[in-house]
């Protein structure tokens, strides 16, 4: 996500992440970030991560035009009997 420079310091990005929220309760996710935005990510449960190896190629590509960027994932939340469902 890239909030404009226009919008920025609106907490439009926390109220975008906070509307996608529930859509991400079904899978597990995975996303690069800049490294400036963990606790933003961290506000629904994103974690700092260093799989799956299809994100580290782009995180070294990435890193490499001297950006910071963190890896990260957030785990599956829909828990139903104790058990972790999963949709892949």
């Amino acid at each position: 996500m890239y909030i404009s420079l226009y919008f920025q310091r609106s907490n439009l990005d926390t109220k975008l992440i906070k509307h996608i929220e529930p859509i991400l309760n079904v899978t597990t996710y995975y996303c690069t970030s800049f490294s400036h935005l963990n606790k933003l990510y961290a506000q629904i449960k994103f974690n700092l991560d260093s799989d799956p190896v299809y994100l580290c190629k782009r995180y070294l590509e990435y890193e490499r035009e001297g950006y910071k960027i963190i890896l990260m994932m957030r785990e599956i939340a829909i828990q139903q009997s104790h058990k972790v469902y999963s949709l892949r």
